[in-house]
């Protein structure tokens, strides 16, 4: 015997004793380390889909969700016996309750490791753990399966049924009941009682186990797909699939997730359907059972290969079932060839098992000296040698991985799907009737105060819950609620609602107390104002209502009732209306149209201010009223305030809006009408004797965004009052001022020299009439600019076909020779003094300008001035061109302006 030799048997016998108190005790599943990122990995796993399902559409996670501060007990030691297990009080947030619940059921080690076993065959004629039962069973054998201990054994403190019924106890915990004096057990798991501090703090506490619970739950359910867990066998000394998975081999699985088709169905985090957890349960170690081996249950029927733990053998795999690789790998005398078998997995393969070699140590996948698991793997060896239970195959550690790949992401989806089971389906339903409050002396046209009252529950479906239906749970909330206000994305007020098993029972009252009452709304109406309990629970409109409970870690709300945005009518632009008298006209008629909101079926009723009929009009949804009416008996100065009203069914005004009517005598106007500008401004004037014709001129003002009228004695009213005189008086005036610049200067002029000279100032100002009257600029209309409401000028404009104008030019001889004179618009707009429109091209059409009023920037009057550009040129009375050789005389962009009247509307 060489001193290599000496030194590895010597080895191998320290590692043997070392592992002889292991001989006794079965091991866990998975390892702590990586069953804390199993259930890190399904939980984010599960948070990425939940948004998809109709629970967490009806409840989604708050906005703290799973990261809410919890208050509970949790595990501080690691232990082998109870007797060293410790409690304490702690504070973690709810994924982290799950996340360490995934360490904390391997607490204490020996107690737990008997416990976390399930046969889905149940070959040895239980599903429990039965392999070296008379050696463990000398410390303990509950003859309890995993599924049965991780789901609902009453000894359990953590199962996933006191999960369930922890998560049940938070939502329903009654404020209006005194909390009990401490939460506790005589179980040595939860021997630590805590007092809670208030009710929030009990559903704390609650709340940390249920997700402790769930957890440890999801920690059973791993176990599920580790091989030696589902397979009878204790693993005394070694497990190397078990020993051979570290957290990164589980953040690989579920960065690149595969699960086998044979497993899929039953899984619905991938794609399958969603199981009861029993059934989750069962699915999960059958398919493991059934396609992996552990190293002690390997067994081929055709080659007579028993497994190493004398337990009956498992039927599937055989090892004609996989796929064979050989493999040459080092030894002391030279390489050495060994069969490798592979699970085929779909499109993966999995490495099982390989033929056993005592000299394989210098393998470079499995060298002894790789680390403490080569060393142990060997140990264990020795070990089953020495029991004589070494068989022909192994499994080493180095297959972890390969084996990894198949089994962890089935552990994550699985857990997944249990989070899933786990959380209830709650709806938060809300329903409203709508009353009126009876009304005593007033006017019965008025619209009486709403009440909106609230029936409200949260109903848990039960039915819909395969893991609340399999343990016959079901919640009936009882908790704090809020009835919330909103306008658009604003909240406008929240009032406190206790809910008992599963209803409002009391509400919150003006002073700040919880009282018996109804959950109800107010709308004011026109006939008085609210009380000052109805304006607590105010609904105005545009608002919606809803009721809100965060509990679980989730939040619900009602369908909310939306009050319907305030009734209103509007009567369309023009909203000031001039009408005007021409010639000895005494009759006038006008298109009225109203709008109505909202969009619903409405009675229009109007009333034209005149003394005429009230006319009624009813609309479908969305079709405005429009009426044409004919105002008679008119005379200049005549005035107007034509109303429209919006009833309800009972003839009460539910909104009324009204437009003025001014009436002004008339002129007709033409593009020639002032004669003055055209033979002292324009080319035209080269022959004073010319006849103009006459081309109409249309001009429709309008405005819109302006409202209301202006009280005659206030300080606007006597401004507009003066601005309509000083535009009647406007001939007077610049009479005045004329003979005093005349005096000036030592003129003096007769009554007709003044008649004439006058004529022509106020023709070039625009003022003067064809026939020698002044042309008044009238006053088109008056309300209100509201700060902020944007306002719009329009004028729509129509100019006739201008004839060709014969004249008489001089020519190069200085005689007067007949030419024809053609002129064309071009383009106009119009002008405010402070804005112009944009210009429009030919003789007709409309522009308009728009601004937002501000209070001291925006002018209170405004005039409203056409400005209208055209062309000239001259050709014989033969058509040849008329000018300098031989091309014709031409002027372009020559303008001419109209005075259309003035508006007086000061900012609000």
């Amino acid at each position: 015997m060489t001193m290599h030799d000496r030194i590895l048997k010597k080895g191998t016998a320290i590692l043997a004793g070392l592992l002889l108190f292991a001989a006794v005790s079965p091991a866990h599943g998975w390892s702590q380390h990586p069953h804390r990122q199993i259930n890190l990995e399904a939980v984010k796993l599960f948070l990425s889909q939940a948004g998809g399902k109709e629970k967490f559409s009806m409840g989604p996670f708050s906005p703290k969700g799973l990261s809410e501060p919890l208050r509970g007990v949790a595990v501080t030691s690691s232990s082998l016996l109870a007797s060293g297990f410790v409690s304490a009080e702690a504070a973690f947030s709810a994924q982290s309750w799950i996340i360490n619940g995934g360490d904390w059921a391997d607490e204490p080690h020996l107690y737990s490791s008997v416990r976390h076993f399930y046969d889905p065959l149940s070959l040895s004629g239980s599903a429990w753990l039965t392999d070296q039962s008379e050696i463990h069973g000398h410390y303990d054998s509950p003859s309890i399966d995993a599924r049965t201990w991780g789901l609902s054994h009453s000894d359990n403190p953590f199962s996933f049924f006191v999960a369930l019924s922890a998560y049940k106890a938070a939502l329903e915990v009654r404020d209006d009941l005194p909390l009990p004096p401490a939460l506790g057990s005589l179980h040595f798991k939860t021997s630590l009682s805590l007092a809670p501090k208030d009710h929030d703090d009990l559903r704390c506490l609650q709340l940390s186990r249920a997700y402790r619970a769930l957890g440890e739950s999801m920690h059973m359910l791993a176990d599920m797909t580790q091989p030696a867990h589902v397979r009878n066998d204790s693993h005394p000394a070694d497990e190397p699939i078990e020993a051979g998975t570290f957290s990164d081999h589980v953040r690989r699985a579920a960065g690149a997730p595969f699960v086998d088709s044979r497993i899929r169905p039953f899984l619905a985090s991938a794609g399958g359907r969603l199981q009861e957890p029993a059934e989750l349960f069962h699915r999960v170690a059958s398919f493991v059972n059934g396609t992996f081996y552990s190293l002690d249950t390997i067994y081929d029927k055709e080659s007579k290969v028993l497994p190493n733990n004398r337990q009956k053998g498992y039927p599937s795999p055989q090892l004609r079932d996989l796929a064979v690789e050989k493999k040459k790998i080092p030894g002391f005398v030279g390489e050495r060839e060994v069969r490798r078998f592979y699970g085929v997995f779909d499109s993966e393969r999995a490495p099982m098992i390989q033929d056993r070699l005592s000299f394989h140590w210098f393998d470079p996948e499995q060298s002894f000296v790789s680390d403490f698991e080569g060393a142990k793997e060997k140990g264990g060896r020795a070990v089953a040698a020495g029991l004589g239970r070494l068989g022909p195959f192994q499994v080493p550690h180095a297959f972890a991985a390969g084996q990894g790949r198949i089994l962890l992401p089935v552990a994550i989806h699985a857990c997944a799907d249990l989070m899933n089971l786990f959380y209830p389906t709650l709806e938060l339903r809300a329903e409203f009737e709508e009353m009126e409050s009876e009304m005593e002396g007033v006017d019965p046209r008025a619209t009486p105060v709403r009440i909106i009252e609230m029936k409200a529950s949260m109903k848990h479906h039960a039915e819909k819950d395969p893991a609340w239906k399999a343990n016959g749970l079901t919640i009936l909330y009882s908790g704090p609620a809020l009835l919330v206000v909103r306008e658009k994305d604003k909240t406008v007020y929240e009032r406190k609602i206790l809910f008992v098993k599963g209803e409002p029972k009391q509400i919150e009252t003006a002073d700040g107390t919880m009282e018996e009452a109804p959950v109800r709304l107010f709308a004011a109406g026109t006939a008085g104002p609210l009380s000052e309990e109805e304006l607590f629970y105010e609904i105005q409109p545009g608002q919606e209502a809803f009721l809100r409970i965060e509990a679980g870690s989730r939040v619900f709300e009602s369908v909310p009732w939306k009050e319907e945005d305030k009734t209103e009518v509007t009567v369309l632009p023009p909203r000031v209306l001039v009408l005007e008298l021409i010639d000895d006209a005494s009759e006038a008629e006008h298109e009225f149209e109203a709008a109505a909101v909202p969009k619903k079926p409405h009675l229009f009723e109007w009333d034209f201010g005149d003394g005429s009929p009230v006319v009624e009009d009813r609309k479908n949804p969305g079709e405005n009223s429009v009426l044409v009416h004919r105002f008679t008996g008119l005379k200049p100065g005549d005035s107007f305030t034509p109303a429209v009203r919006l009833l309800d069914g009972k003839g009460r005004v539910l909104a009324e809006d009204s437009v003025s009517v001014t009436v002004l005598k008339g002129e007709k106007r033409h593009f020639f009408e002032n004669r003055t500008f055209w033979m002292t401004g324009s080319p035209l004037g080269n022959d004073p004797t010319a006849d103009l014709p006459t081309v109409p001129l249309v001009l429709s003002p309008s405005i819109s965004g302006i409202d209301g009228e202006i009280p005659p004695d206030s300080p606007e009213g006597k401004r507009l009052a003066q601005l309509t005189e000083g535009v009647a008086k406007a001939g007077d005036s610049m009479k005045e001022q004329m003979a005093k610049e005349m005096a000036k200067m030592g003129i003096s002029l007769s009554d007709a020299q003044m008649a004439e000279a006058l004529k022509q100032a106020l023709s070039m100002a625009g003022l003067g009439g064809q026939d020698g009257p002044v042309q008044r600029r009238p006053v088109l209309g008056s309300g209100w600019q509201h700060e902020g409401r944007p306002v719009t000028l329009s004028l729509a404009v129509s100019i006739g076909a201008i004839p060709p104008l014969r004249l008489y030019m001089r020519g190069e001889k200085e005689q007067p020779e007949p030419v024809e004179a053609r002129m064309a618009v071009r383009n106009w707009f119009f002008t405010t003094g402070t804005q112009s429109s944009s210009s429009v091209q030919g003789s007709g059409g409309s522009a308009s300008v728009s601004w937002t009023p501000e209070k001291g920037k925006t002018p209170e009057s405004f005039a409203l001035d056409l400005v209208v550009f055209y062309s000239l040129e001259f050709f014989k009375r033969t058509g040849e061109p008329w000018g300098n050789d031989g091309a014709p005389l031409r002027y372009e962009n020559m303008s001419v302006s109209f005075p259309v009247g003035v508006y007086f509307c000061p900012v609000k």
